[in-house]
């Protein structure tokens, strides 16, 4: 599926990246005259490659290669550069752009896979902790069960089991709980828990 949105920006930087190109181009034909006709435009085509990739460099190229074409095929007579040169130097100038392209393409790619990679590694650790956290209330649970089921096992008279009993839920619970005995003289023993705020 063609997204038309991205395409239409990808053209729309690349015309202002061209443009902005031969105009530094026209701007630096003062210091270095014809001989360096391409020097603002490889700089462009590389950024365009490192920012959208392939498909960016293709339209820079198409953009750029007719204003080069023009400006290379009429070269200035009173120059020792000659036409064959010209053509050489609009031919690496495709190539490069071309290399660039792909390899900005690539280098989009392997940062899309890294992001996706990370997140979904940074989900996986949340997960775990999460298991982990299950695991450790299930194994206190457990704990207290077994520990609840051993010492109400091993009591006999009636006192000791709700003594035993009173203590079990203090630990997981982790309230702070204190025992206190209050005997009448009717009644066997009473057993309440005080609760300090």
């Amino acid at each position: 599926m063609v997204d038309r949105p991205r395409i239409l920006k990808e053209a729309l930087v690349t015309a202002v990246v061209v443009g902005a190109a031969w105009i530094a181009r026209w701007l630096l034909m003062v210091l270095f005259g014809v001989h360096f006709a391409l020097i603002t435009f490889f700089p462009a085509m590389f950024w365009l490659a490192s920012w959208g990739g392939f498909r960016t460099t293709i339209f820079g190229l198409i953009l750029s290669a007719p204003i080069l074409g023009s400006a290379l095929w009429n070269p200035d007579p009173l120059s020792s550069v000659t036409l064959p040169d010209y053509k050489i130097a609009l031919g690496l100038y495709a190539v490069l752009s071309l290399a660039a392209g792909w390899l900005g393409n690539k280098a989009i790619v392997a940062k899309s896979t890294a992001w996706q990679a990370t997140n979904s590694a940074l989900n996986e650790g949340k997960q775990l902790r999460v298991n982990v956290a299950n695991r450790r209330r299930a194994e206190e649970a457990l704990t207290f069960l077994a520990n609840a089921s051993s010492s109400l096992a091993a009591l006999v008279d009636r006192e000791s089991a709700l003594q035993q009993a009173a203590r079990l839920p203090i630990p997981f619970r982790d309230l702070p709980c204190r025992l206190a005995r209050a005997r009448a003289a009717s009644t066997p023993s009473r057993h309440r828990c005080l609760f300090r705020s």
